[in-house]
């Protein structure tokens, strides 16, 4: 007859979860870390958001300018 501890066996799924937790943080430590992951962040997300705003300002001035010179024109037109 073989005795049990309380607590010490694990079940199926736990023990391929430890398995599997094992291996994901053997294969993250595995990974060299290193500080150009900034650089990345940029050209993922920061640049392409400036690019579009610089965009946004320039047709914000192009349709002023466009404005302008129509209400001129029609100020002339009027004299």
């Amino acid at each position: 007859m073989t005795r049990y501890i309380v607590g010490t066996t694990r079940t199926h799924s736990a023990r391929k979860s430890a398995r599997k937790s094992a291996r994901k943080s053997a294969r993250k430590s595995a990974r060299k870390q290193t500080g150009g992951n900034m650089i990345s962040v940029l050209k993922t997300a920061l640049l392409p958001f400036l690019f579009y705003k610089a965009q946004k300002t320039q047709q914000r001035r192009v349709i002023r300018k466009k404005q302008k010179t129509r209400k001129l024109a029609r100020r002339r037109r009027r004299r």
